[in-house]
């Protein structure tokens, strides 16, 4: 049984949020002036953003998995469902997020990100596998994942 294992894109608001509640607890150490709840709580969650990933384990025979993992190890499973592809593709693709917050909110702008993206087709439904801005990283998970499906593989990055 052949799996392909990939990990899914972080938000950025997760790894800035990790690193402020580590920050705080140090600060909160160094001023001995924080409720011994707080000095428990906000290092765990501190930890937890930060060594979280959400990852889809894609197999051609058996069930493909949605999993959570904590430092790498699998916290929680469920099954991951889509529709076998009739081909894969890979492509660039320019997104477009609405600027609530940030120094960018202040223009009233939008921000925007080139990334590539692999995903399964079936007719005229997809799944998005993939987002990455490593375009390397697309094209050889999407040639791994159209070998193992055995479809072809349509490279638009």
């Amino acid at each position: 049984m052949k799996s392909v294992v990939l990990k899914q894109k972080k938000p950025f608001l997760a790894k800035l949020l990790g690193v402020f509640f580590l920050g705080l607890t140090v600060y909160y150490l160094i001023n001995q002036n924080a409720p011994i709840a707080q000095l428990l709580f906000m290092p765990i969650l501190g930890f937890v953003l930060l060594g979280y990933s959400v990852t889809f384990e894609i197999s051609s025979t058996s069930t493909s998995k949605r999993q959570l993992r904590l430092y790498g190890f699998v916290v929680w499973s469920s099954e991951l469902k889509y529709v076998r592809p009739e081909y894969v593709s890979v492509f660039s693709l320019r997104s477009g997020v609405q600027s609530d917050w940030g120094p960018v909110a202040a223009i009233g702008r939008r921000t925007s990100a080139n990334e590539f993206v692999v995903r399964f087709f079936s007719g005229n439904s997809h799944f998005t596998v993939m987002r990455t801005s490593n375009q390397g990283l697309a094209r050889a998970e999407g040639r791994e994942l159209a070998d193992m499906f055995s479809v072809e593989l349509l490279d638009k990055s």
